[in-house]
């Protein structure tokens, strides 16, 4: 299954159209929408980072994730493009899926 509700986005992983308001126009250097204030990476919420000795350092650290997830694959933590409601949850999105190609199975195969 595709969950393919993300944008597209560059080499550097920040997307080319703003996925909250639309924007396409924004400096190279720029890591917020400059018309709605969205950060233009799908970080994760972050990961506290703990010395070997099991010290926290109060250090925490961000990942850059794929437009389309909702979980950071190398910590698990929510993604900030998810936490913003810009992403479906997971069950929402294969519902959606499910129903859509169904809807495509009858409307090319009609029982009748």
């Amino acid at each position: 299954m595709i969950y393919d509700d993300g944008v597209k986005m560059d080499d550097d992983m920040r997307v080319e159209i703003c996925p909250r308001c639309g924007n396409e126009v924004y400096s190279s250097k720029a890591e917020y929408c400059k018309i709605c204030g969205l950060r233009l990476y799908n970080y994760c919420l972050g990961e506290t980072i703990v010395d070997p000795n099991g010290n926290n350092p109060d250090y925490v650290e961000y990942h850059k994730n794929d437009s389309d997830a909702r979980y950071c694959e190398k910590c698990g933590m929510p993604t900030t493009f998810f936490e913003e409601g810009l992403l479906k949850d997971w069950k929402d999105a294969k519902n959606l899926i499910e129903m859509e190609e169904a809807e495509s199975e009858f409307l090319n195969n009609p029982p009748f």
